[in-house]
């Protein structure tokens, strides 16, 4: 193998062990997040008759919600930790993972309607 052959290959063993770690991240993200309400879902499991049912349906939502919640806060971090090195690429993943936080609350907020239009109907 050549200089150059050898210089290759590290280079991309290099940048298969930061995409790994970029996504190891980001599952220790949504894992952690599920750790912090796991008690909710074991409190759910000692209720007689429902408890299992209750536990799996909240525990599967509580891991939608970490999945959805973790994306635009992986991508701010991963673009904060860019905006160091590389000033472009960071300001353009930071632009990225804020429209994805501004979509997501957009669609919140949206859900939940308007509280005053329905107290002046009613």
């Amino acid at each position: 193998m050549s200089k150059s052959d050898i210089i290759h290959l590290a280079v991309k063993k290099s940048q298969i062990l930061t995409w790994v770690i970029r996504v190891v991240t980001y599952l220790m993200m949504v894992i952690g997040i599920c750790m912090f309400f796991s008690p909710i879902t074991t409190i759910l499991g000692f209720i007689p008759l429902v408890g299992g049912l209750l536990k799996g349906t909240v525990g599967f939502v509580i891991l939608l919600a970490a999945l959805i919640v973790c994306l635009p806060l992986w991508i701010i971090g991963f673009s904060l930790a860019w905006l160091w090195y590389h000033p472009k690429v960071g300001a353009i993943f930071l632009g990225i993972g804020l429209a994805v936080l501004g979509v997501i609350l957009f669609f919140n907020y949206s859900k939940q309607g308007n509280p005053q239009a329905a107290q002046a109907s009613a």
